[in-house]
Order: C-alpha cells, then structure tokens, then sequence
C-alpha cells in the first residue's frame, strides 16, 4: 500500500467524527488538546467518550465516504488494506484501536476541508501508553526535547509527551507531525490553537461543554497562516517561523445563510440519545434582517414522505444574472435569451418573491410496463408576491419554450411529437400539465422511469412546479391538511424555527439509503454493467482533460517537473508547494496504488499521458520529492459517479435516520442570546488569566446554525419500500378529472 493510503490511519477513523461530533469546552480548558495543536492549522476536531459514534464508521463503505471528505478518495480494497495496516501497526483490531486510542479523548489536526491527507492524531488514552508502545513494539527514534518519537512496524510515526500520543507521518519534512510535536516542547514554542483569536471567539458563542468539537478554516493557507493575536504572533517569530499569509478561499461562498462567505467555521455538539444536536457559528458578519420569511410553511407543510427538502432564499431579480452565467451554447440559455427580450422573464422575476424550497419526494407510475422501485420525484415550490401573474407568465414561458423546441426539432430532423398543455383538477386544485413521458420511450430506463411531467399549480400565494403529477398531488395533499406533513420531522429542533430564517434543511436518509439499495438491487438484477465505475468512466470521453492547477518548469536531465506556482481553489491547491519536485505520476490497472517514476526526458509529455489513463477518474497519485523524502500525494479530481455516490450515502443512511438544519435570526443578535454580547470578552481560566489578554472585538457576531441528527440505531425503516409491480392501474394523468 503506497504511503498515502497508509496516511489514513486512524485519520479516517478520526474523521468519523467530522459529520456529527464535537468536544467539552467552554473557552480552551486547561486539558483541551487545542493546546498541542498548532495554531495555524486547517481543520481541528476534538471529541471526548464519543467511541460509540466513531465505530460505525469504521465499516468500509461509511470509512470509504469520510476519506472522501478528507480529501482522500480511495477504493475498497483500500479500506481493506486500511484494516490491515491497523492490525499491523498496533496490534490490535480497528475497533478496538478506536475504543482504546479514541474513546477517553482525542483531536484530529490536519490541513484543511478537504486537504487532510497529512493529519495527526493526538489521544489521550484510556491505557498507560508506556504499556501500549511496548505492546506495540514501537522502535524509539533518537529525540531531543520533552517528546518521545517512536517508530510503528508500519512504519508510522508516534509521539509521546505528557502523557499524550500523537500519531502521524513522521517521515514528511516539515509535516504536521513534527509540528504537532514541536507544539509540545519548549519553551519556546509555536503558539498553539488554544490562543487563535479567532478560535477561541468561535468557541464562547456556542453552548458550554459541548461532546465535540470541529473547527475549520475556509480559506487555503501556507503554514504558518492563522490568526493569531498580537502575543501568539510573537511567539511564531521567536520560534523562527514564517509569517502569517493566507486568502480567502471559494469554500466560505458556498456555505448557507449567515455562514455565507465566512473565513472559519466551528461546530458544537451535545448529545440527546438518540438526537445529536450541533450549534454551528462563523466569523461571516451579521447579514440577515430576519424580515424576510416564508420558509418555515414552505418546508413544513410538505408530505410526510418527503426524502429531502431545501428551503432558501433567492432574489429573482438577479434571474438574468443567473443564466448568463450558463455556458454560452446552452440550451437552457439559448432559450431564455430569447425570452428575454420580449420582457418575460423580468415580468416573472417581479412576480416572485425570495422564498424557493426544493423538495424531492417518491412516486410509483401507474404505466409502467416492468417492476422497479419507487422513483424519486422533484419540485420547486415558490412563493409569489403577484400569484395569479407568476402562474400566467411561467405558463406563457413554457409554452414559448416548447414552440422553440419543436422548431428546433424541425430544424435538426428529429421525429419528435410536441406535446400540449392540458389543465386538469388535482385536490381541489387548478392544475397545468405537460407531459413529456414520451421522450423516455426507447431509451436505457425508460420503461422504469415510465413517466415524466412538467406540472404546476397555484396554491394560495405559492407556485408549485413538479416533475410528476402524483409528486404534485402528494404536496397539494400536506398543503391542504388532509394527508401529515413534514412537521414532525422540522420539529427534531426543540428550538423553534424563526420565521425569517434563510435556510432549512430536512433530509430523511435512513429512507434514502433504503430506497437507494433498492435501486442497487434492481441494477445488479436489469442492468449490472453501470455498477462499475470503468463503464461511468467511459461515458466520460473528456475525463483526460484535466487542469491541476500547476505552473511547472521541466527538467528534462533530471527527469523531472519542478512546480513554480500553485494556482488557488484547484485540485492541487494545499496539496503541493512551490519547490516541490514531481518525479512520477499514476499508475495502471495492473498497478493502481503505484506511483511510476518519469522514464523518459520528456516528464511533462509523461504525466499528461498518465493523467489520461489513470486507472481510477476521482483522483491522480503523484510521486513527488519534498526536501528530498520522496512523497506520494493523491490530488482528488472533480469527477461525479453517480453510483458510488450512491453507495456512499447509504452508508451514512444506515447510521444517520433524520437530519434538520436551520439558522437563527434573533430580532438583535446581540440582546437576545445571553451567550452574544457587543463586545465579546473571552478569558482563559483563572489561573491564565494574568498572563494571557482578554480578546475584544466591537463588531457584533455573525449568525448561528442549529444542526439535529437522529441516529437510526436498530429501528424499524421509517417508510417501507417495494418493488412496484406492473401495471397497477391507469396513469394519473387519466385518473385526475381534466378541466375544459
């Protein structure tokens, strides 16, 4: 197994924790392992007694999802490997490393979301660890200083100081492990984390003594970039270390509401069995008003049997905006282009307010002609300040929008029969329906698929738009109060949902994962060929265009590339450095986790082929030098398996069954929460108090989300699923009554 696989060690097992768990503090405590981190770190997680959420996550598909978040992807038989080297390096089964190393207390350090690849464990162990290094036969390495470093029979580095163990690859110059350990002596001493500035004021707007801990900085960084106070800076330079440098990154954009566009992010977590409850704060500035609202009726007066549900806030006036940034020759774009200049989309944008909620649902078609599972249905669903002229201009919009495809099919030659709009009567209900099921006809699926809508209605002040009648007729049902709702499940939260809330999340994935094993099953029965990833791989012809984000100079007497520049937010961003040397890159099908070295004095011309034929598309192995240590880094590639994705998620389906997250908009984020205040003070303990300042900040804290997980535990499916036999009766679109 190459030495990236092996950089998962008990890091996967560690990043178990990321979905769900977090640590007892209040400001860092006196035995908070933040102080044995350095403070420029990426991502810190630290846990205490929380074994029992760590071990199902052990198993290889659920390990297999979390490697992924890490920003390590990797096969199967890697997670297998995995378990090996486990056994090899501590004598013990993972399970029982997991209870042993990380049941009392641990902390995960790495790089960053997504860059973890070089991490460190830090535990504080239920045994003596003198004993467990003997056990382990640990090689003790020559050391100076208060740590002791040892060398596992897998070749992995360990330290002991204090009483503490800390896991890593010792081998990588300037690795996270020689910092962690570096941390541990003096004086002097890097700062650690428990002096960031910016973490410590994360950490007193969140509850006191949560279970868990995650603390992640949204930005990419080079060592050394934190943000440190004025003291720990200080420190940093006695120490000889470079200066802080960082930017922000694309990663704090994409986070939702008052997290939107923050810097660092930290995740508090309380248990409740069977209920873990997180606060999530950011370093984002207060942006929400609270007066805009909708969402929380939106969301929770949809169908019970709702699989997921997203509800945003989206100002359509900005419509235009949007899809000029399509791709030029969309089809999507090209056909609203068009709409545009007749005014219509501006009328439509006027027409609709901010709230949107997305909610994906399940559907049995009637006029299927073979067996299948249910299949999932979606719909957007809108509120509108000028109902009846949303529903008029959307209507007048698609069927603008089908006269251009069907001119656009005379043009080409293609046989297509353009359907028309019928209106019907669905639970009391006007209802606008076009039905497009005949371009399923002949095609891989179809027969399972069977029908296929573009239906709406209005309902009260909300345009409702669905991809399936039933989907349509199921929500008008939830609306209406004469089938349950989704209350229940929003209603995880004990914190009431505000009005004016920017996002809620609801997401049922223990009947998602079993609903999508269903579908596993039926594939392997009607069409065992898409399972593979070599068959999505090669409906990818393009996957060798691929875009590192290198600048690189060739060396061809050496046989190498040297990397001048890293280019921010790409794949190889925070993964390799200015300097470093690539001296080989991937692999094959006979050799996929072996790296091969440059052959030839044309390097570049080598790596371009092999990033062509990489045996596996998410990702590329370079074989690198650093300092001379010869490394290998895996540089995850975007590239979207809709099957492994599948497979992934009903992992995390078999161990999580309901999810529901909100955010919190307080009429004055400062008054209202007694853990907020217009200056935020925070103190060490007592005893620190005299050597370390208060931290003030007179700008008022961002705002806060609320996350709830249900674990499923052993329980009973919350919604059966079948197979739907064929036919079971005629096709809704035939039995709901047609208006003239």
């Amino acid at each position: 197994m190459i030495p990236i696989s092996r950089g998962i060690l008990v890091v996967a097992v560690v990043l178990t924790s990321t979905p769900f768990t977090l640590t007892g503090l209040a400001a860092p405590e006196r035995d908070s392992l933040a102080h044995s981190a350095p403070a420029d770190v990426g991502l810190y997680i630290e846990g205490r007694g929380v074994a029992d959420l760590l071990l199902p996550l052990i198993e290889p598909q659920a390990w297999l999802a979390l490697a992924e978040l890490a920003g390590q992807p990797a096969r199967l038989e890697e997670a297998n490997a995995w378990r090996v080297w486990i056994r090899q390096g501590l004598r013990m089964e993972p399970a029982e490393a997991c209870r042993e190393l990380l049941g009392e207390q641990f902390a995960f350090v790495g790089e960053g979301l997504g860059r973890a690849q070089d991490g460190v464990v830090i535990c504080r162990p239920g045994s003596e660890p003198g004993a467990l290094l003997r056990r382990w036969e640990a090689q003790r390495l020559p050391d100076a200083g208060r740590s002791s470093i040892y060398r596992l029979a897998n070749g992995f580095g360990a330290g002991l100081c204090d009483g503490l163990l800390i896991f890593g690859a010792a081998d990588i110059p300037d690795g996270m492990f020689s910092r962690v350990i570096a941390v541990g002596e003096g004086p002097p001493r890097p700062a650690s984390l428990a002096e960031d500035a910016v973490y410590r004021g994360l950490l007193a707007r969140v509850p006191e003594r949560p279970d868990v801990i995650l603390f992640a900085r949204l930005r990419s960084s080079t060592p050394g970039a934190a943000s440190q106070p004025a003291m720990a800076q200080a420190a940093e330079s006695d120490a000889g270390r470079s200066a802080p440098t960082s930017r922000p990154s694309a990663c704090g954009a994409a986070l939702p509401g008052p997290l939107h566009g923050a810097s660092n992010i930290l995740l508090a977590l309380h248990r409740e069995r069977p209920l873990l409850r997180f606060s999530v704060v950011g370093d984002a500035p207060a942006r929400c008003d609270g007066t805009q609202s909708g969402l929380p009726e939106l969301v929770g007066y949809l169908p019970e049997r709702t699989l997921a549900a997203w509800g945003f806030h989206l100002d359509y006036r900005n419509l235009p905006g949007m899809l000029a940034r399509l791709p030029e020759r969309s089809i999507l774009r090209l056909t609203f282009s068009m709409q545009e200049r007749s005014g219509l989309i501006a009328r439509l944008s006027e027409a609709l307010d901010s709230a949107t909620c997305l909610a994906v649902g399940v559907v049995e078609p009637p006029s299927r002609t073979e067996p299948a599972p249910p299949l999932p249905a979606l719909a957007v669903l809108v509120n509108a300040v000028q109902p009846e002229e949303a529903e008029d201009e959307f209507e007048t919009l698609l069927k603008q929008s089908i006269s251009f495809y069907g001119l656009l099919a005379l043009k080409t030659g293609a046989q297509v029969i353009v359907p028309e709009v019928h209106r019907l009567e669905v639970e009391g209900a006007d209802v606008g329906l076009l039905d497009v099921s005949g371009l399923l006809a002949g095609r891989p699926g179809g027969a399972a698929i069977a029908e296929l809508h573009i239906c709406w209605a209005l309902d009260g002040g909300t345009l409702i738009v669905a991809s399936h009648l039933d989907w349509l007729r199921q929500i008008l049902a939830a609306r209406h109060e004469v089938a349950p709702g989704l209350q229940k499940t929003v209603a995880l939260s004990t914190r009431p949902v505000p009005p004016g809330t920017e996002t809620i999340i609801a997401l049922q994935t223990g009947p998602l994962a079993d609903l999508g094993q269903l579908w596993l099953d039926h594939f392997q029965k009607t069409a065992p060929q898409i399972l593979s990833e070599t068959w999505w791989q090669a409906q990818r012809p393009g996957r060798g265009n691929v875009h590192l984000g290198l600048t690189v100079t060739e060396a061809p007497r050496e046989q190498r590339l040297v990397v001048t520049a890293v280019k921010p937010d790409t794949p190889a961003d925070g993964l390799l450095r200015p300097g470093d040397q690539i001296v080989g890159c991937g692999g094959d099908q006979s050799r996929p986790n072996a790296p091969r070295r440059f052959a030839t004095s044309q390097p570049f011309r080598e790596i371009r082929d092999a990033i062509a034929r990489r045996p596996d598309a998410r990702w590329v192995d370079l074989l690198i030098e650093r300092g001379g240590t010869p490394l290998v880094k895996r540089i995850p590639l975007p590239y979207f398996d809709p099957i492994q994705v599948l497979r992934r998620f009903i992992a995390l389906g078999q161990i999580f069954q309901r999810v529901v997250y909100y955010e919190d908009v307080p009429e004055d984020p400062v008054l209202s929460d007694p853990v907020l205040s217009a200056e935020v003070s925070i103190q060490t303990a007592a005893a620190e108090a005299a050597t370390q300042p208060a931290i003030t900040s007179s700008e008022p804290p961002g705002g806060r989300g609320f996350l709830t997980i249900e674990l499923r535990g052993s329980r009973e499916p919350l919604f059966p699923f079948a197979l739907t036999p064929a036919p079971v009766s005629a096709p809704i679109t035939d039995q709901a009554r047609k208006l003239p």
